[in-house]
């Protein structure tokens, strides 16, 4: 089943509820609804009308993989669904939740995880502020922008105690599907990183900042800073137009 279209039906669905122009407090509370072959179970929220969507509060629910979603914050309706408010996701078995999100497991496997943030959520668009996320045992702050207007542009601000890159990508396709492994997510990639370790494979790098973008084809390096590499520290910055097609431009470094 494809769970993330059964979802969005629904929440296209509700956008088409009447707000009522009297004040008043609708309460839900389903032991369990199934999606997927799936049961999400515990799925509560108080809803109260305001303005033209609904006041969501203590919204909570149980996802397979022993995930759970809490939210509080503001679903407005009209020109289409937008929330806003603050969010928190975790789970314990993320590769049993991807296989019922996704309909199929990652092609590694993933480590429990949680994040939460203040979110600006609407089908074109995503925001989270005041990111707070833990990988296992690392933690990482920050903020996520995304846009899917003009191909898509994503930004990544984020600092962490420890990176793994492929624990990264692989939450990152968790959440954004097929769209991220062929880069049709954003066309378009600002990207600021600060990261106490960066685990890439079996190498580890040290004290790693990142201050970059790519755009239109060309990638630019506005500072490459590792600490620590095999005991050596390495500086770097430039600029490679035509990245996917015939590389041409300079990257400097100095070791």
């Amino acid at each position: 089943a494809d769970v993330p279209s059964a979802v969005s039906a629904l929440l296209a669905g509700l956008s088409d509820l009447p707000v009522p122009t009297i004040p008043g407090r609708v309460g839900f509370d389903l032991p369990g609804i199934v999606i997927g072959g799936s049961v999400i179970q515990n799925l509560r929220f108080d809803a109260l009308p305001a303005g033209d969507g609904w006041k969501l509060e203590g919204l909570a629910a149980e996802l397979p993989g022993r995930s759970r979603i809490t939210a509080d914050g503001t679903v407005t309706t009209k020109d289409g669904l937008r929330f806003r408010g603050n969010a928190r996701f975790s789970s314990g078995q993320p590769n049993l939740f991807a296989a019922w999100w996704r309909g199929r497991p990652p092609s590694g496997q993933l480590s429990p995880f949680d994040i939460a943030g203040a979110i600006d959520l609407s089908p074109d668009a995503l925001t989270i502020d005041n990111a707070a996320a833990r990988l296992d045992t690392a933690s990482l702050r920050g903020r996520i922008g995304w846009v899917g207007a003009e191909g898509g542009k994503l930004n990544l601000d984020l600092r962490a105690d420890r990176l793994d890159f492929a624990e990264m990508r692989g939450i990152a396709e968790l959440f954004g599907g097929d769209d991220v492994a062929n880069g049709a997510v954003a066309h378009a990639v600002t990207l600021r990183v600060a990261t106490g370790k960066l685990d890439i494979a079996d190498l580890t790098l040290g004290d790693v900042t990142v201050d970059g973008s790519y755009a239109d084809g060309a990638l630019t390096v506005g500072k490459l800073s590792i600490g620590d590499l095999a005991g050596a520290r390495i500086t770097g910055s430039g600029r490679i137009g035509d990245l996917l097609g015939a590389p041409n431009g300079k990257l400097t470094a100095k070791i």
